[in-house]
């Protein structure tokens, strides 16, 4: 975060720590920048694979998302993308809210 706030990004972090271990196991993050205030982009939002299943990318998205409000009230909006095969990550942003606003592709030719 130290080296994000040199050109003014700031980061709002979620993370998720298992009980019994302590271990890390869900985290996400959104992105801010005064010079663009109206607009928050989310960036990783990730579940160890053993975490799956249990709500816990909607429950952090959605902590991070109101603490995000908190933090940055001139923000309207909140920026995120994802890919086509990742349905339940594009379930989570359904159920929070999210709609689309574009579609991208990406062509790859395999060398060899």
């Amino acid at each position: 975060e130290q080296s994000n706030s040199c050109g003014g990004l700031q980061s709002q972090v979620t993370a998720a720590l298992h009980g019994p271990t302590g271990k890390l196991v869900a985290y996400t993050v959104l992105n801010w920048r005064p010079g663009i205030p109206a607009s928050i982009i989310q960036q990783d939002t990730l579940v160890t694979s053993e975490h799956r299943g249990q709500t816990l990318g909607l429950l952090i998205k959605a902590t991070n998302l109101r603490a995000a409000q908190r933090r940055w009230p001139a923000a309207r909006s909140v920026l995120t993308w994802n890919a086509v095969e990742n349905q339940h990550m594009l379930a989570i942003n359904t159920t929070l809210g999210f709609k689309p606003a574009g579609y991208e592709g990406e062509w790859q030719k395999r060398l060899g």
